[in-house]
C-alpha cells in the first residue's frame, strides 16, 4: 500500500525537521522552514493517512484488517499525531460494525486505542459496538481478552445503549438486562475472566 508508506514516511520527514540541531535549521532557507510548519499545521496526518482506513473500508475484510493492524503495529508513531477519522469514514465505520462485521469491530478497537486522549468523540463508535455485542457477544469477549482494551472503553462498549433508548428508563433497563442474559449464557471457561468483568459493568449500571 503505497499510501501508508507515505503516511509514515510524511510524519517521518515533518519530526526530523523539528527536532534538527539548531545550527543545522540555519541551513533551511525562512521559506522553506514556512512551508514545512504549514504542512504540519496545515496538513495533519489525517490527510495522509486517511487513505490507510479508506483502503480498509473499502473491503473491511480478514487481509485488509490484517494490513491495518500490521501497520499501526510497526509504526506507533501514527497513533501519536492526528489520525482522527473524518465523518464519512466513521459513519461507514460504524455501519459495518452495527451490521455485524467482525473485522470491522477490531478496526474499531484499533481506532480506539489511538485516540484514548479524545474518548469524548467515540460515543458513536462504543454505541455500535454495543449492537455488535447484541449479536456476537462470543465473539466480543474473544476480542476482549485477546486486544489489550482499558477498562474504561471495555466498560463504555458494553454499556452505551442506542440514543433512541437513553431516555426511556424501562428500555434501557430491558437492553441492558437482555446484555446481562447474554453474557450468563456463555459459558466458555477460557472467557470466564471478561465476562465477569462486563458483568460487573452492567450490573453497575442498572443501579
Amino acid at each position: 500500500m503505497p499510501e501508508v508508506k507515505r503516511c509514515i514516511r510524511s510524519y517521518a520527514v515533518i519530526r526530523a525537521v523539528f527536532k534538527t540541531d539548531i545550527f543545522e535549521m540555519q541551513k533551511i532557507t525562512l521559506i522553506q522552514y514556512l512551508l514545512l510548519f504549514a504542512l504540519l499545521v496545515g496538513l495533519p496526518a489525517q490527510v495522509y493517512c486517511s487513505p490507510l482506513w479508506d483502503s480498509f473500508l473499502r473491503q473491511p475484510a480478514s487481509s485488509s484488517y490484517v494490513e491495518l493492524k500490521s501497520t499501526f503495529t510497526k509504526a506507533p508513531q501514527l497513533c501519536t499525531i492526528d489520525t482522527q477519522l473524518s465523518e464519512r469514514q466513521i459513519s461507514q465505520l460504524e455501519t459495518y460494525i452495527q451490521e455485524g462485521n467482525r473485522y470491522a469491530f477490531r478496526a474499531a478497537v484499533i481506532y480506539i486505542q489511538c485516540m484514548y486522549s479524545n474518548s469524548a468523540g467515540l460515543e458513536d463508535i462504543y454505541r455500535s459496538i454495543g449492537i455488535y455485542f447484541d449479536t456476537h457477544p462470543h465473539d466480543f469477549l474473544e476480542v476482549a481478552i485477546k486486544e489489550p482494551i482499558s477498562n474504561n472503553d471495555l466498560k463504555y462498549m458494553v454499556t452505551m445503549l442506542p440514543l433512541a433508548l437513553v431516555d426511556n428508563s424501562s428500555a434501557r433497563h430491558a437492553a441492558i438486562k437482555h446484555r446481562i442474559a447474554l453474557l450468563n449464557a456463555i459459558q466458555d471457561p477460557s472467557l470466564l475472566i471478561a465476562k465477569n468483568k462486563l458483568l460487573i459493568y452492567l450490573k453497575s449500571d442498572l443501579d
